[in-house]
Formats: structure tokens, sequence, C-alpha cells
């Protein structure tokens, strides 16, 4: 019971957070890399800008954010496998 409700509130913590750093993120782009870039338009056809274009502080909240989905999706392999065991 414990274990689940520890996999559970990390789960949850970690899909909140990698969220909640989506959103920040987009306060991290550096205006001369993008003015930089060859194909401009190629930047925009996604909601987030490619890694390339954040600033330094950006490609660490990038890292943090991809870091916070594996942790996610660890734990959702956990919670599967704990439950396939387990019935």
């Amino acid at each position: 019971m414990i274990f689940e409700l520890i996999i559970g509130t990390l789960t949850f913590l970690c899909f909140i957070s990698a969220a909640l750093l989506t959103a920040v993120i987009r306060r991290y782009v550096d205006p001369d890399k993008v003015k930089a870039h060859n194909d401009i338009r190629s930047l925009f056809l996604h909601d987030l800008l490619p890694r390339e274009a954040l600033t330094a502080d950006g490609q660490r909240l990038w890292l943090v954010r991809n870091i916070c989905f594996v942790g996610a999706m660890i734990c959702v392999s956990i919670i599967v496998i704990y439950k396939q065991i387990w019935k």
C-alpha cells in the first residue's frame, strides 16, 4: 500500500513538473540563435523550439524536463510491472 502511494505520488509529481517546465522553457529562447539559424521557418513548425535555439539556462531546463518525463515513464513501468506480478 505504501509502495503504491509513493510510486503514484512520484509519477504525478514528475508529470506535473515536466508540464510546468514545458511552459517555462518558452521564456528562454535566444533571439540571436534563432536569427542565425539557416531555416527559420522549420524552427516554428512545432510548439517548442529545438534545444539549440535556447539559452544556457533554457537548455538546462530542457534537460530537467526530459529527466522528469523519463522518471514518469519509469514510474509508470514500475506500476504496470507491479500490477502484473501481484495480480
